[in-house]
């Protein structure tokens, strides 16, 4: 899971910008270690008939649909032949990212319309991030409802295609926002609880893991393999075994 990639992370918005150099390594890194991505159709179409998910299979996955991140990520994909998913906020396409005005001080471009077209015709995706990406679980049911139809009705609408797979902003949801989501007729969402799917993982809750712009290549690579950082992966292999030393006398 990324948000921005770019070659200058905005002050205040660091954690989650990756620069375009670092996300290029990342790339080549997954293409030399053997991995390979699949969209979440072909995710669906294996966990439907039982047929496993390849061991080395990624799918990754852009939130908000920053202009940037397009513009900046899209090359390395094309680059080693990843396709991608990115989740956009179609009440806000081509205008700035008004919630993170609000939150963090910061604002960001989003991709216009003409861009989206263009992606999908590239061969990548584009999921649904809420209308406005707005706080799910803060909402009525009502208001719930209507961020997630609506934001599927208008990307259908303007990118020509069914629209399936959304993500949920913030990551926040709850058991009503997961009904609402499955009743919106949506086939997979994401979430944003740390590690890895299989074919067992709730589908309207799936699993990511998060890259952010604080990860290092060796991070990169824990990740992909244990869905922590290197540090955080050796501090808690730290503690677990002096837990069981403690445990021994």
């Amino acid at each position: 899971m990324y948000h921005d990639v770019t070659p200058a992370p905005v002050p205040g918005f660091e954690f989650y910008s990756v620069t375009h150099k670092a996300f290029g390594s990342q790339m080549r890194l997954l293409a030399w270690m053997g991995y390979s991505t699949i969209s979440f159709d072909a995710y669906l179409e294996r966990v439907s008939t039982g047929k496993p998910i390849p061991s080395r299979a990624v799918i990754l996955t852009f939130d908000d649909g920053f202009e940037s991140c397009i513009e900046n990520a899209v090359p390395h994909l094309k680059r080693f032949g990843f396709s991608a998913t990115f989740f956009v906020v179609p009440g806000l396409v081509g205008k700035g990212s008004r919630w993170l005005r609000d939150r963090l001080g910061v604002e960001l471009p989003l991709a216009g319309w003409s861009r989206l077209r263009q992606l999908t015709e590239e061969g990548l995706e584009c999921g649904a991030h809420g209308l406005t990406h707005s706080h799910l679980t803060e909402l009525s049911a009502d208001a719930s409802r209507f961020e997630m139809t609506e934001s599927k009705r208008i990307l259908e609408e303007q990118l020509g295609r069914p629209v399936r797979h959304m993500a949920y902003p913030y990551g926040a949801y709850n058991t009503e926002v997961r009904s609402l989501a499955k009743e919106a007729a949506y086939s997979t969402v994401c979430a944003v609880r740390g590690g890895h799917s299989g074919a067992h993982d709730d589908r309207f809750a799936l699993r990511r893991i998060v890259v952010s712009g604080c990860d290092s290549l060796l991070d990169f690579a824990c990740r992909l393999q244990t869905a922590q950082p290197f540090g955080e992966f050796v501090r808690r292999k730290v503690r677990s075994a002096w837990s069981r030393r403690g445990a021994s006398h």
